[in-house]
């Protein structure tokens, strides 16, 4: 198992924009999930491709957060690129990135709609490319050389996200430019986070309106089905078949991390996929594995104890010696159940609305982590 370590930075104008601390803790619980196909609706991906998704052996840890306001805006001009040298410079309004060798920088801002020439085209959820020195790397450079951006640079790498769209399951967010309610599942940074380590748009990028045949169109990924367009005008929609046909053919696979389907529809990597950002991360993103500031488990287990245990209606955790540490409860495959942030060293949580079976309580802080498991029976 891969773990990167993961710094978000919050730029923010106005209050809403400055989303808080349990948003980003819920954002990591979505990567985690959907990154270890622990996410409830996996079990939604369609029978044809049950034997091409898995497990990504890949997860993440916060590192830090870094919450800066500011009075610029940030967005994508088609024409003029990306602002990126705002958003991530802080003598410029941004945040500066911690190590991107090091770290996976994701920042978080109020991304303006996209334009041209001043023609309103649309609303951006986010953006980030792949490794600088993907080319050096022939067996997984699968991108063409017009899409290995110019704006590319080590020294502002990472992803951005548009801040409705980041956080927990069911954000729900009104916005014109998204053509009014939209209701986010934390997808969009998964999404963006697939372009980090190397991924290609599952549709291959094919543009119709300039006359290109999707169809002739390739992502890269040999278990990826060809597809013309992408899933965001059709939907979810199971007879969406847009190249082939015959028995052996599969549908476009809306429930891919890499289309443009609803973030209610997407549910998976593909094992192609898999192999490709390992290996990405074996490779041009090799110096992620080499941080080992990770937190300490030896040092806080001697200081945490949750009782009683098999516990029933209610559990006590009794923590010595550390403060401002949170406490997180997870079922048996790893989803969070609740989370609480404690300072007090006794903390009793009420378990009265959970079914019986075996449950996990992480105690940690910035420098402390370790996990207790508990048996519920009533």
């Amino acid at each position: 198992v891969y773990t990167i370590q993961t710094v978000v930075h919050v730029v923010w104008k106005e209050d809403e924009e400055n989303i808080d601390d349990q948003r980003i803790q819920d954002q990591i619980d979505v990567l985690n999930e959907d990154f270890r196909a622990l996410n409830a609706d996996f079990a939604n991906i369609r029978p044809e491709f049950a034997d091409l998704v898995d497990d990504t052996y890949i997860q993440f840890e916060l590192a830090g957060i870094e919450r800066v306001q500011t009075s610029n805006t940030f967005g994508v001009d088609l024409l003029g690129g990306f602002s990126d040298n705002l958003l991530k410079d802080s003598a410029a309004g941004g945040s500066s990135p911690w190590d991107t060798e090091q770290y996976l920088n994701i920042w978080v801002c109020n991304i303006t709609p996209l334009e041209v020439l001043g023609l309103p085209l649309g609303q951006i959820l986010g953006y980030s490319f792949p490794p600088v020195n993907i080319a050096d790397y022939p067996d997984l450079n699968n991108w063409p050389t017009d899409q290995l951006s110019a704006f590319q640079d080590v020294n502002y790498d990472g992803v951005v996200v548009h801040f409705p769209a980041f956080g927990g399951r069911d954000n729900m967010y009104s916005d014109p430019n998204l053509g009014g309610d939209i209701t986010f599942q934390g997808r969009t940074t998964v999404h963006e986070i697939g372009h980090f380590l190397g991924l290609r748009h599952s549709w291959g990028d094919a543009i119709e309106l300039l006359g290109e045949d999707g169809c002739a169109v390739d992502d890269g990924i040999e278990d990826t089905p060809n597809a013309a367009t992408n899933s965001q005008q059709t939907g979810c929609d199971p007879s969406k078949n847009t190249c082939g046909s015959g028995a052996s053919d599969l549908p476009d696979m809306w429930e891919n991390y890499m289309d443009y389907s609803e973030e209610a529809c997407q549910v998976a990597f593909t094992n192609g996929q898999i192999n490709l950002i390992r290996a990405v991360l074996e490779g041009p993103r090799s110096t992620l594995l080499t941080n080992t500031n990770t937190k300490s488990v030896d040092d806080l287990a001697g200081k945490v104890n949750v009782f009683p245990n098999p516990a029933a209606d209610f559990l006590n955790v009794q923590v010595e010696g550390i403060q401002d540490y949170t406490i997180t409860l997870r079922d048996v495959v790893g989803r969070v159940i609740t989370t609480a942030y404690n300072q007090d060293q006794m903390v009793t949580l009420d378990l009265s609305g959970y079914n019986n079976g075996i449950y996990f309580v992480e105690v940690s802080n910035d420098n402390l982590r370790t996990t207790k498991k508990v048996v519920l029976t009533k």
